[in-house]
């Protein structure tokens, strides 16, 4: 890098800087939408461990996606409801988002879970977070064992 001795030059520089830090800023704010910008939503989120506008628009498409399923009862709906409203209730969501991640398909259970494991939304005990590390990681699965005996 090089040093600049100009102390206007310098200024300039820095300002420019900062005039392009917050056109970004303002920029993810906008396209983050209505989730990025309540934050008392949010406080409410980071409570049941759901931290920035991320993921919480990950568990907002999971909740959307279980909203759909016919067999959930009226309380988990209504738990269901709750969290897509902003206020999810921090007894209650988690046994319905487990009952209507039971009602949805299995690929559409894989790419929720994918997409909360990368918004590091960790909803899972012990044995369901080494599931899901090895199901959102990037290497080979177990089909490349049998793979690789075939030859």
């Amino acid at each position: 890098m090089f040093e600049m001795t100009d102390p206007v030059a310098a200024r300039r520089a820095a300002i420019a800087a900062e005039k392009e830090r917050l056109a970004r800023e303002r920029e993810r704010r906008r396209s983050r939408g209505a989730v990025g910008a309540n934050g008392f939503a949010q406080r409410k989120w980071r409570w049941l461990g759901v931290n920035g506008a991320e993921a919480i628009q990950a568990v907002t498409e999971l909740l959307k996606d279980i909203a759909q399923q016919a067999a959930l009862t009226d309380e988990q709906r209504d738990m269901i409801g709750q969290g897509l409203g902003g206020a999810p209730d921090r007894e209650g969501l988690l046994p319905a988002v487990r009952a209507g991640l039971a009602l949805l398909e299995p690929e559409a259970v894989l790419r929720h879970m994918r997409e909360l494991w990368s918004a590091e939304v960790r909803w899972l005990n012990e044995p369901g977070l080494e599931r899901c590390r090895v199901l959102c990681s990037t290497a080979p699965g177990v089909e490349i064992r049998a793979i690789s005996r075939a030859y």
